[in-house]
């Protein structure tokens, strides 16, 4: 079953994710799902709503903070193409775990091997 997140939080979410769909962040990331990205702002803003952070002045999140959010979403996104495509897979401890460990595939290992060939001519 999934999280359940304050009104505000869900509200201030859809705001942020339709002020980033604005400046194209995910149509330059060539991000289709939302998925995670819910998940990101929905469990940043809770941590803030706990502090009492949500009504600062000068914003929710600091710049770095709101760099550091999108970071995580796209580098989501590109481990997550790299998957598909085969050439990367990941151990899981458990599916609500945050500490996935990544490795090549024969496949990643093959197409690494030939990308360091081909610049070594």
């Amino acid at each position: 079953m999934g999280k359940t997140y304050q009104p505000i939080v869900i509200e201030l979410r859809d705001l942020l994710i339709d002020d980033i769909t604005e400046i194209g962040f995910f149509e330059e990331n060539n991000i289709t799902s939302l998925d995670y990205t819910k998940e990101v702002l929905s469990n940043s803003l809770t941590e803030k709503f706990i502090q009492g952070e949500l009504d600062n002045e000068d914003g929710i999140f600091t710049e770095e903070e709101f760099s550091d959010i999108l970071l995580r979403i796209e580098t989501k996104n590109r481990l997550d193409s790299l998957v598909k495509k085969g050439l990367i897979n990941f151990y899981s401890e458990d599916e609500n775990s945050s500490n996935d460990l990544f490795f090549l595939t024969e496949k990643g290992r093959e197409v690494t091997k030939l990308l360091i060939d081909d610049k070594e001519k």
